[in-house]
């Protein structure tokens, strides 16, 4: 990674004071922030295995807010996420079914990208009509919905989804983007490929760091990870907030340590829904380092560390 001048106002704290910073700010998000920011925040815990808050607080969230169009979908995703029984995850899937499957909902591209977050597998007797509702989106809807359909789908599947990142509309390109980086562990040579080649061209705007975040977390080439990683600290740093947002997802998947700095300095960000994704993305660069320090014998005292950072961060 190369260090630029602005890299020396970078803020650098020992590796358990910054979990407990991004610990402290999800667990606050999570009782003081509001619609899909609290959805966001309420998604990083249950990836760290630290939701048991979670269920009580999206069960009162659907109590005030079930009737609330896109807001619903959220919470729906949540509570099928963090569902204590099959019986209850099935019934948030099937109004998130339903929801999309409503020709004259206004939510339903909305549910499309939940149900593929959740990857829900379309039964084969059911997928005409979900084919059939996909058509009928509009063009970002469509985008989530060629993810969805992916998920239970075929190579042509696959290739539609892709075909959207040469689409005219710049939004499209992004959520096709987006969606690819989702889909990383199911994604051919040839695909991985491709999302490369598209991101090295694109030029910036809107679309560019949805592209730059795929090419990073799905490549194999060193040289153009190093290049893609430059590229996402500058959106992490300088970008929009849902530039900003986009990069810590991507390094939450893929960063090591040497990004820590850079993701500490995000996380006084004043947008909320910037500081969960840092937060998010140092929890769990701090969960990888320990498991690959244990690996390789780095740690002297490994029963102390062998936890991930959330955990730690408990213990005090």
């Amino acid at each position: 990674m190369k260090n630029s001048s602005s890299d020396r106002s970078l803020r650098v704290d020992s590796p358990d004071a910054l979990d407990h910073r991004a610990y402290i700010e999800l667990r606050r998000a999570l009782i003081e922030q509001q619609k899909f920011v609290k959805v966001h925040v309420a998604e990083a815990l249950l990836s760290l295995g630290d939701g048991a808050e979670v269920l009580p607080v999206f069960e009162e969230e659907l109590r005030l807010f079930e009737t609330h169009l896109l807001h619903r979908i959220g919470i729906w995703r949540v509570l099928a996420r963090a569902a204590p029984t099959e019986a209850a995850r099935s019934r948030y899937i099937g109004l998130l079914c339903g929801a999309y499957l409503d020709e004259r909902g206004p939510d339903s591209g909305a549910a499309a990208e939940s149900l593929a977050k959740l990857e829900y597998t379309i039964a084969p007797i059911d997928r005409p009509k979900f084919e059939r509702a996909a058509q009928k989106l509009p063009a970002n809807g469509l985008a989530f919905a060629r993810w969805l359909l992916a998920l239970s789908g075929n190579e042509d599947d696959f290739a539609k989804l892709v075909n959207l990142l040469d689409a005219r509309e710049p939004f499209v390109r992004g959520i096709a983007a987006y969606s690819l980086r989702h889909l990383r562990d199911r994604l051919s040579h040839k695909i991985i490929d491709q999302i490369a080649t598209i991101a090295q061209r694109e030029q910036e705007g809107p679309s560019r760091c949805y592209l730059i975040s795929a090419a990073y977390v799905t490549g194999a080439d060193s040289r153009q990870i190093s290049h893609f990683i430059e590229l996402l600290l500058h959106y992490l740093t300088a970008g929009s907030k849902d530039q900003k947002y986009e990069a810590a997802s991507a390094l939450a998947i893929r960063g090591t340590d040497r990004v820590l700095p850079f993701l500490s300095t995000v996380l006084d960000d004043s947008e909320p829904d910037v500081r969960v994704a840092a937060a998010n993305a140092i929890l769990h660069v701090g969960h990888r380092s320990n498991i690959e320090k244990q690996r390789q014998g780095w740690i002297e005292r490994p029963a102390e560390h062998f936890q991930s950072g959330v955990k730690i961060v408990r213990q005090r």
